[in-house]
C-alpha cells in the first residue's frame, strides 16, 4: 500500500517533523535516494538552528527587560 505524501507541509515544528518522518520512510521503501534525504536532512538542521537561536534571542530579551525594570529603565 502506497501513501501519496502531501506537495507541502505546513510551516511549523509539526510540519517539518512530519516532512522528515515522511523522508524517512519514503528512503527506507526506496523511492528516495540518499542525497535527497541528506539534502533534506541538511535543511531541516538549518531550519532547526534558525529556531533555536530566535529562541534563545526572546529568552534574552526577556531576561534584560526584567533586569531594566528593577532598576527603573523601563515601564
Amino acid at each position: 500500500m502506497s501513501k501519496k505524501l502531501p506537495m507541502t507541509y505546513p510551516k511549523t515544528t509539526e510540519g517539518l517533523r512530519d516532512l522528515l518522518f515522511d523522508e524517512i520512510e519514503s528512503l527506507r521503501n526506496g523511492k528516495v535516494d540518499p542525497a535527497r534525504a541528506r539534502v533534506t536532512a541538511n535543511l531541516a538542521k538549518q531550519i532547526i538552528e534558525s529556531i533555536r537561536v530566535q529562541v534563545q534571542f526572546q529568552r534574552v530579551l526577556s531576561e534584560n527587560k526584567k533586569k531594566m525594570s528593577l532598576i527603573g529603565h523601563v515601564e
